[in-house]
């Protein structure tokens, strides 16, 4: 069942491109913070200091959205400001959150999110909405 206003984030979710992480799946983990769930998908590394994808190359970056927005970018290694997508995460209460599609590779990320040019995305949607 898809919840209202969500259909194009599970419609992207059923193309099989990326990952989709649903609401049920996060009341089932009950997740202290998003980083705890972000660490268990294949392709990401998450540690107290940032999040990295494994594909990306040195020079190429991933983003950050929420709610439709893109709110940060950050690089394969150490980004130039690793607490801000730490800050950017923690703003969000995983209670909060209806669903997270994660993108860990070029040839997966749906042109709604090719700003820039990214090599991987992690887009957040809040239970307001896109």
């Amino acid at each position: 069942r898809v919840p209202r206003g969500f259909e194009d984030v599970y419609r992207r979710a059923g193309r099989g491109a990326g990952r989709l992480i649903t609401r049920e799946q996060l009341d089932s983990l009950n997740p202290m913070d998003l980083k705890t769930i972000l660490g268990t998908q294949p392709g990401l590394f998450v540690n107290d200091r940032s999040l990295y994808f494994t594909r990306c190359e040195r020079q190429q970056t991933g983003q950050l959205w929420i709610d439709g927005q893109r709110v940060t970018r950050f690089r394969s290694g150490p980004t130039t400001d690793p607490m801000d997508f730490t800050m950017r995460l923690e703003s969000v209460h995983p209670k909060d959150v209806q669903a997270i599609e994660v993108y860990t590779s070029m040839l997966d990320i749906p042109g709604e999110f090719l700003d820039a040019q990214p090599c991987a995305v992690v887009a957040i949607w809040t239970r307001r909405g896109p």
